[in-house]
């Protein structure tokens, strides 16, 4: 399957999500080759110090931590088929 990295910045001051890049690169891939997508994760500038400190992502930014379950649900929901 694929996931999009890179999808979308997330304006830390706002909350506004603004497209750097093309949009729906990842799911238009998917589909043309038809393969799953199963997710797409924004560029987020709180996922940097967190890395950098070791601490996990997944438990420390909620809006992010909500993208990376939803990937490994699909990612599990694949493995089951």
């Amino acid at each position: 399957g694929i996931i999009e990295n890179m999808s979308g910045f997330k304006c830390p001051h706002c909350d506004e999500e603004i497209n750097i890049f093309s949009k729906d690169g990842g799911k238009n891939a998917a589909k043309e080759l038809n393969i799953p997508f199963l997710g797409a994760i924004p560029l987020d500038p709180k996922i940097v110090p967190l890395a950098d400190s070791g601490k996990p992502i997944v438990s420390s930014v909620n809006d992010t931590q909500k993208i990376f379950e939803g990937i490994i649900d699909n990612i599990l929901a694949e493995i089951e088929k």
